[in-house]
């Protein structure tokens, strides 16, 4: 269940084309499952993001969304690598087909 005072934005695979394939956001997806030990180790951290985010100003949240998407409960979106966990990509508004892999602090 997922808390109503959340920030996070929290994507399954019947959303996952109207929030992460939004064109007017950019948008950074955490990938995760519940039984990894590293994606329990960020998850608080990537909470933690969501509520800066969302503590700062409108026309600055207006263009983005920070989110989660468990691949627990749901399937993995067509086309997309994960080749680990967690994983993270940045779609942007611009490019939503050439996703950004975050991987060892860089954005490759």
């Amino acid at each position: 269940m997922i808390d109503s005072n959340d920030p996070m934005t929290h994507v399954t695979l019947a959303t996952y084309e109207d929030i992460v394939m939004d064109d007017t956001k950019d948008v950074i997806v955490l990938f995760y499952v519940d039984w990894c030990p590293a994606c329990k180790e960020w998850k608080p951290d990537w909470i933690s993001y969501a509520k800066e985010f969302a503590n700062s100003p409108a026309d600055f949240r207006q263009n983005g969304v920070i989110a989660m998407y468990n691949l627990s409960e749901n399937e993995k979106p067509a086309d997309l690598e994960i080749p680990h966990f967690p994983t993270i990509y940045m779609f942007p508004k611009t490019k939503k087909k050439e996703p950004v892999f975050y991987e060892a602090g860089h954005w490759n």
